[in-house]
């Protein structure tokens, strides 16, 4: 079971949640940008806030989020997202057995 989170640290991750909304399509946010909003170090110690922030993201938007390393946080595009998980691979499965040899 997950701990209640404390309203100062939902308050943090509200404001994180709403800057990583507001990135375009193939942006980044840098690390620093989101240090100042925070007011807390989202790299080293707090960076269960950034997660979380992410997560929450992810789900509300229907988007993904990637980390670049020293930079900060990218939003994704959908071009740029491997094709992954059982959808893929039940088409490629069913796309190798209808295929002539």
């Amino acid at each position: 079971m997950f701990k209640p989170t404390s309203p100062e640290n939902a308050a943090i991750v509200d404001k994180i949640k709403s800057q990583l909304s507001a990135i375009p399509m193939g942006g980044i946010v840098n690390y620093s940008r989101l240090n100042s909003i925070a007011k807390v170090d989202l790299t080293n110690g707090h960076r269960y806030l950034l997660t979380k922030a992410i997560e929450h993201s992810e789900k509300e938007l229907g988007c993904i989020f990637s980390c670049v390393r020293g930079l900060g946080i990218k939003r994704v595009p959908s071009q740029e997202i491997p094709e992954t998980g059982l959808a893929a691979r039940s088409e490629e499965h069913t796309s190798e057995l209808q295929s002539p040899m």
